[in-house]
């Protein structure tokens, strides 16, 4: 798998064309913010046959959680998630699902963080 490109899948709104002067305001004032820390971006390669594959970070978070969560949450199977655990390359809808579901589970450990 060669010609592999890293995308952000991060900030897709923010880099769209504003169409009015509020608009254009209201992402200056977020870049002038800097990062936020409970925003997660994941990275990917993408290759030229349309396959994604994960970086080591998203790699690194899908360790933190069993093989049996990820189904559950994904509704991918197994050898699914296996090569994406891998390193292999996936198509972009599945690699989406992934993404859900860290989202997800982050927010919800950010809420159960919160509450003890």
């Amino acid at each position: 798998m060669t010609g592999a490109r890293t995308k952000s899948y991060g900030l897709q709104n923010a880099l769209s064309l504003p169409s009015t002067a509020g608009e254009l305001t209201g992402i200056l004032r977020k870049l002038e913010q800097g990062p936020v820390d409970h925003e997660v971006e994941f990275k990917c390669k993408v290759y030229e046959n349309g396959r994604v594959a994960a970086d080591a970070e998203t790699l690194r978070q899908l360790a933190r959680y069993s093989e049996r969560q990820i189904r559950v949450g994904t509704g991918l199977r197994r050898d699914t998630i296996r090569l994406i655990r891998h390193g292999t390359g996936v198509k972009r809808s599945t690699y989406r699902r992934v993404i859900d579901f860290l989202r997800s589970s982050t927010e919800g450990a950010r809420v159960h963080g919160a509450r003890s």
